[in-house]
């Protein structure tokens, strides 16, 4: 890429009369940047001028960026744009429109591919179409997603909403919150009403909770009607700009700001929340409820010149709160976002799992659960996690020495923050008792024991049971799965264990492989890639059998074929 590129490259634009050149291409830094005047015509608005200026960033692979510039340019932030701040030191502002998303008028992403000059040509009328739409107020349309604005934000803030229709038994429009923190994040732990009674059911979080950091600051939350839109489409900048856009919703937000501070006798709040309800897509009915979280001013010292009592002290707080507002920027860790690149079904999250075994195999096949939405787990293994287990394992090192049952219980609740899970030791007959409520039993424990426990016991309601074991070197798979009231240990057994027994006719002393210091001992062989595989096809073998609706009474074996590819046999299969 050099500058004989770039002018060649930006010369698509001389095939558009709307466009003029005002400084041509030069360097800064990684890119080329090039100024230019853009003229629309027919309607502009008070946000778009007719004829507005823009600085285009030429970066290596031409996916160009037009960027307001700081003089004759759009100071305005708008759908589909980045926050349109100002750049310290930069003649142009932040605010680039996002030209490859979903945008104004076609549901799709556009693909800009080509030479640097059709890269260009495209972007340039990407760009004019934009403009036109946002001076038209045409950006988004009924149908489009629903886009929450943008802001300069410079800490995050963690919630989950609800759907409205659990918001409709809750009649309260402001209260107390409590904010803690989690990974360097703000995160709404409680609320409740004016009272301070609590009202929990708001906010459920799963196993994560234990992981917050509690901090003594609270909150004030107030309930609107829709999302506080400074025009055309951004977060309120002054507090003066909040208050106004909130009684056009009929909301006093200044007096109710007071009003709980006056009730908390103006002790220490140090945020604002705001919740709302929001659409999925514009112009259909909200479905869910949305948060917003600001920073208060503190209240300090009430100074010399105002009366000492609650009059006094609102008068007071009342010029506090002028200037601009620092808004923290808000993160949905719902389920429905987390979850949207690829969840199971919504049946199946919801049911009780047992995992019994979390080494290779079960930690990987429990991971995989947990990324796809289960939320009620018992796990037992009273194995020490060991620094060998590192090699296949979803653990790491910093879990050495540790439970794997409790170690994995923490690493889970990390991947969903709705997750209840329970993790014990060994699975006895003290305790087996304690899973009569599951409805799935997962038994990744290769051992003996435990099939003849899970045998033995005979449970008041049918359960759905899968038991895997990988023979010597994680050359097969042997799943075993039924509905029943118990495992049937003499078929599993009459039927896997000649698969089991071929793999290990070819081993002797001499070629085991032997770990440790000073005790030596022999450990079973498996690289990461083929316990994940398995492990994989384990959990699509579950959730197929748990989708059909009958978990049919089975053995299956998959192999690994020297081509790397997968063979299925079916070793067993009950009639019908």
């Amino acid at each position: 890429m050099n500058e004989g590129e770039v002018r060649n490259a930006r010369s698509a634009i001389d095939y558009f009369s709307e466009y003029k050149i005002l400084e041509d291409v030069s360097k800064d830094g990684d890119a080329y940047y090039m100024k230019v005047s853009i003229e629309i015509a027919g309607k502009s608005s008070e946000f778009i001028p007719v004829i507005s200026h823009w600085y285009i960033e030429i970066p290596e692979d031409y996916h160009i960026k037009f960027l307001p510039a700081n003089e004759n340019g759009m100071i305005a932030t708008f759908q589909h744009q980045e926050f349109n701040g100002e750049i310290p030191d930069k003649p142009f502002r932040s605010g680039y429109p996002c030209l490859h998303k979903p945008l104004h008028g076609i549901i799709q992403k556009y693909v800009v591919d080509g030479t640097p000059f059709e890269k260009f040509y495209k972007y340039a009328e990407l760009m004019l179409s934009w403009l036109r739409d946002a001076a038209n107020d045409n950006l988004v349309q009924a149908g489009h997603p629903y886009e929450v604005p943008t802001a300069d934000f410079s800490e995050e803030f963690i919630f989950r909403g609800c759907d409205t229709e659990l918001w409709g038994y809750f009649d309260y429009k402001c209260g107390f919150a409590s904010v803690d923190k989690i990974y360097d994040k703000y995160i709404l732990a409680r609320f409740c009403d004016t009272k301070r009674e609590e009202y929990n059911s708001r906010v459920y979080w799963g196993d994560i909770e234990s992981k917050f950091e509690r901090i003594t600051d609270s909150a004030i939350w107030i309930k609107l009607k829709g999302f506080p839109i400074q025009q055309p489409w951004m977060y309120p900048q002054t507090w003066e700009d909040l208050f106004r856009i909130c009684k056009a919703q009929g909301i006093d937000v200044l007096g109710q700001i007071l009003n709980q501070l006056a009730n908390s006798n103006f002790s220490q709040i140090s945020f604002l929340l705001f919740v709302f309800p929001i659409p999925k897509n514009h112009g259909e009915a909200a479905n869910t409820y949305y948060w917003l979280m600001c920073d208060l001013p503190s209240f300090g010292s009430l100074p010399n010149g105002f009366r000492r009592d609650n009059k006094g002290r609102c008068n007071y707080y009342k010029l506090k709160l002028r200037g601009r507002i620092k808004w923290f920027r808000p993160r949905s860790w719902d389920n429905v976002n987390l979850l949207a690149r690829g969840a199971m079904q919504k049946e199946i999250q919801d049911r009780r799992i047992v995992m019994i075994g979390v080494g290779a195999i079960g930690s990987v096949v429990a991971e995989e659960l947990s990324r796809m939405g289960a939320r009620f787990l018992t796990i037992f293994d009273g194995d020490t996690f060991s620094d060998g287990n590192v090699a296949r394992h979803t653990l790491s090192l910093a879990a050495s020495g540790k439970n794997k049952s409790t170690a994995i219980k923490s690493k889970l609740s990390d991947n969903n923050p709705s997750i209840e899970i329970v993790n014990k030791g060994y699975l006895d007959e003290k305790n087996i008792d304690t899973i009569e409520n599951a409805d799935i039993i997962i038994d990744c424990s290769a051992d003996s024991e435990v099939l003849n426990l899970l045998a033995q016991k005979r449970f008041e309601k049918k359960k759905d049971y899968f038991v895997a074991a990988v023979s010597y070197g994680a050359k097969d798979l042997v799943v075993y799965s039924a509905r029943r009231y118990y495992v049937d240990k003499d078929l599993y057994n009459r039927v896997s264990a000649p698969h089991f027994n071929l793999r290990t006719e070819s081993v002797t002393h001499d070629n085991m492989i032997m770990e440790g210091v000073g005790c030596y001992h022999p450990v079973f062989p498996a690289r990461c890639d083929d316990i994940y595989l398995f492990a994989s096809i384990l959990v699509k073998y579950i959730l197929s059998e748990l989708s059909s609706g009958t978990v049919r009474e089975r053995i299956v074996k998959y192999t690994i074929s020297d081509d790397i590819s997968v063979k299925r046999d079916i070793l067993h299969e009950e009639k019908i």
